[in-house]
């Protein structure tokens, strides 16, 4: 019982101060965004809602520009103490296997759905990159992301189109769509 309390102790301890420090940093940024705002309240209100938006991508510039202090403490924060390290690699390991076992029973269906065109051993190498690059992109390190039904029954759709109505290759057929819904991501994030 000591020894549970000693170490609620320290984990109350370091919560403290990370959300301490992140506080801080907080009310910093918002009286820096009020001092801004506070010379904008003479506009026209439509005008106001048009220079806050353009040019386009203003909004998503200036929200990197507020979190990119934040952002090598987003991976670091939880790895202060030798028993945070050890709960994060048995979490990275339970993920590990938990998101392993779905792709491959997913990528044996698309095997089977698109004639061996994607395979299971593309499918863990897909989700293994853009699983790392959403992680540092995201803005959340711990975001997941798999192959999910509605992901599959989409691959066998846009191959039967492929193959069916439009007897083109599937897989760049496949890659134009990925680069036409990658397209309107893009216009939609600005």
């Amino acid at each position: 019982a000591v020894v549970s309390t000693q170490s609620t102790g320290i984990v109350k301890e370091g919560c403290t101060r990370v959300m301490d420090k992140h506080t801080e940093l907080y009310k910093q940024e918002r009286e820096i965004m009020h001092e801004e705002e506070a010379g904008d309240e003479t506009k026209h209100p439509v005008k106001k809602f048009f220079s806050d938006i353009m040019p386009p991508g203003k909004l998503l510039w200036n929200d990197i520009k507020r979190r990119k202090k934040h952002y090598l403490s987003d991976f670091t924060d939880g790895l202060d103490s030798w028993r945070s390290i050890k709960k994060y690699t048995t979490s990275v390991i339970f993920l590990y296997f938990s998101l392993l076992l779905p792709v491959m029973a997913f990528g044996v269906l698309n095997s089977y759905n698109t004639k061996k065109e994607i395979e299971t051993r593309k499918g863990i190498l897909a989700q293994a990159f853009g699983g790392i690059i959403f992680a540092l992109f995201a803005g959340q390190p711990l975001s997941v992301v798999q192959t999910t039904i509605p992901i599959v029954l989409f691959i066998k759709l846009v191959h039967t189109f492929s193959h069916d109505l439009f007897e083109v290759d599937f897989l760049t057929f496949y890659t134009l769509v990925g680069l036409w819904n990658g397209l309107f991501l893009v216009v939609y994030a600005f």
